[in-house]
Formats: C-alpha cells, sequence, structure tokens
C-alpha cells in the first residue's frame, strides 16, 4: 500500500506528465501548421521560380530577337532606264523645192523628238536643218544664221520662218476650193486617192462632204460601176471600192487588148458600161432589182439565161433560139 507521502507524489507526477503530454501535443499541433506553412512556402517559391525563369527566358528571347532577325537588304539605288536613243537616217538634203518642204521639216521634227539627248538644245536642232540644206534653202539659211537675229533664237521661230519661204502646200480655203475641182482625169484611181486625201487633209470638211466630192471628181465609167454594187457612204470604203473596181477594169484591158477608154467591169460581167442600158428580150429594161438579182445568179444581162455573158448572148449576134427571159422580182 503507498504510505500517505507517495500519495501526493504520484499526483504530481501524474499532473506534470499531462501537462507534459498537453504541451507536447501543441508543440506538435504547432509543428505541423509550420509544415503545412513551410509547404505553401515552398509551393509559392517554385511558382515565383517558375515565373522568374519565364520572365528571364521572355527577356532574354527579346533581346536575341534583333540578333536573330536576318538584315534587310537594302534595294540598291535606282539609277532609271539607260536612254538610248534611236537613230533615223538623215533626211534628203532639201534644195528649197516648195512642195518638199513640210516633208522635210517633219523628218527633222521626227529626228528632234526620238534624239533628244543629242538635239537637247535649240541652237544644236537649228544647225542640224542647215546641214541637211542646199541649193536655195542653203542660200536663203547662210545669211540668216549669220545674223544671228530673232529667227535663230529657237527651233520654232527657224522653222516658222523656212515655211513662210518655202512652202506652198495648199491649206485651208484653197484646199478645200482644189477639192471642188480636182478630177481622176487619166489617173488611176490610186494616184487620184493620193491627191484627194492630201487636199483633204487641209481642208477641215466632213466625211460626207469628202464623199461626195471624191465620188464627183471620178470617171464617168467607174461612177457607172459604184453605182451597180453600190456607193459606199464613207469615204475610205468608197477609195477602197473604187481602187479595186479600178484595177479590175485595168487588168480587163491589159488582157482584151482593148483600147485605153477607160471602161468600168467587175467579176461577174464582161460587158462594157458604156454598152446600151441592159434590157429583157422584147426591148423593155431591166428594173435595178431585176439587174442586181442577175449579177448575183451570173445570169445573162440580155436574154437572162446562165452559161454567157452579155458580150457573147446569142440572142444579140443572132444565133440560137430566142427564149423568153427570166422575170423580175
Amino acid at each position: 500500500m503507498e504510505s500517505a507521502e507517495e500519495a501526493p507524489q504520484r499526483e504530481q507526477l501524474m499532473d506534470a506528465i499531462i501537462r507534459t503530454k498537453a504541451r507536447l501535443d501543441q508543440h506538435e499541433q504547432a509543428l505541423l501548421q509550420q509544415q503545412d506553412s513551410m509547404a505553401r512556402y515552398r509551393d509559392d517559391l517554385l511558382r515565383h521560380e517558375q515565373r522568374l525563369q519565364l520572365l528571364d527566358q521572355t527577356e532574354a528571347a527579346q533581346q536575341l530577337q534583333p540578333v536573330l532577325q536576318p538584315t534587310p537588304q537594302l534595294a540598291p539605288a535606282n539609277p532609271g532606264p539607260l536612254h538610248v536613243e534611236t537613230k533615223l537616217t538623215a533626211p534628203q538634203r532639201y534644195d528649197g523645192e516648195p512642195r518638199g518642204c513640210r516633208g522635210f521639216l517633219t523628218q527633222c521634227d521626227l529626228a528632234f523628238e526620238l534624239q533628244a539627248i543629242t538635239y537637247s538644245s535649240e541652237r544644236a536642232r537649228i544647225a542640224y536643218v542647215i546641214t541637211r540644206l542646199s541649193g536655195r534653202a542653203l542660200e536663203w539659211a547662210t545669211p540668216v544664221w549669220a545674223k544671228q537675229g530673232p529667227v535663230c533664237a529657237t527651233y520654232r521661230a527657224f522653222k516658222t520662218e523656212m515655211l513662210l519661204v518655202f512652202d506652198q502646200t495648199t491649206t485651208g480655203p484653197d484646199a478645200a476650193r482644189l477639192l471642188m475641182t480636182i478630177r481622176q482625169d487619166k489617173r488611176s484611181v490610186a494616184e487620184y486617192a493620193i491627191a484627194f486625201r492630201t487636199l483633204a487633209e487641209d481642208s477641215e470638211w466632213n466625211d460626207k462632204a469628202l464623199v461626195t466630192a471624191f465620188h464627183h471628181g471620178l470617171s464617168d465609167a467607174l461612177k457607172d460601176g459604184l453605182a451597180s454594187i453600190g456607193c459606199p457612204t464613207e469615204l475610205e470604203p468608197l477609195i477602197a471600192h473604187a481602187v479595186r473596181l479600178d484595177t479590175r477594169i485595168r487588168e480587163r484591158r491589159r488582157d482584151q487588148g482593148s483600147s485605153p477608154r477607160p471602161q468600168a467591169a467587175s467579176s461577174w460581167s464582161s460587158q462594157s458600161y458604156d454598152d446600151p442600158e441592159p434590157m429583157q428580150l422584147g426591148g423593155a429594161r431591166l428594173s435595178a432589182r431585176e439587174k442586181d438579182q442577175r449579177m448575183r445568179e451570173g445570169r445573162c444581162m440580155y436574154c437572162g439565161e446562165t452559161g454567157h455573158r452579155r458580150g457573147s448572148c446569142p440572142e444579140l449576134s443572132g444565133k440560137g433560139q430566142v427564149r423568153p427571159a427570166r422575170g423580175g422580182l
């Protein structure tokens, strides 16, 4: 049995053990909390380190970017296209013939336009023109250049003076008056057309008036031929038709050895436009529609049959049996 003295000691020891255990529990609880805190601190530290590493990588990439990017190649300075001048054959020397003045100066103008570097100054252009002169033209230009007056100040002034002295090209009202009187006469239509176009360029007439004037100047044979196939209402088609028709007429005259008297002909007929008006048998004149139909079908303009032309029609020569003409439209 315990003595009276041992009982209080035992209780004191038990109390001490309980308090110590309680403190130990408190320390353990505090340690667990500290461990949790340390774990959280460790996690936070890891996240901060990761973020710092990412920032370091980003910063390093930004610093390296200018180095890694290729240096842009600077385009070489564009010196511009090399200007190569077109070399033209020098115009023939102009001797002062009135009708050749404008054409000569036109050739010079083309040289100055295509060789602008060579003839960049006014004096260079005037000098070039003078070097291409001869005869009366050179005799005129020599004292003009020697005086070095206003005429030699610019090429335009020199050109204007030269045209005033030598050019006699028909222009304006004079060209219009000549258009009313020009005729084909014995010329080919091609030659007549060249003369007509030359005047027409300076006449300021409209196309309708030019058509009337050109048709009026054609020979009667050509007028008849154009009437039979239809006359165009515009100048260029009219000239083209007239040239083709005139060529056929001249070829037929050469083939047939006929007289030089102009006569109209076409690819479908050997008869002359100077022959009498085509008729049906019995003396009735053919209508315009009947003539056109016979032309298209290749039928004789006299008897209306196929297989021959009017020039070899047996009815006209008194041979063969008379057959009634085919009716008109």
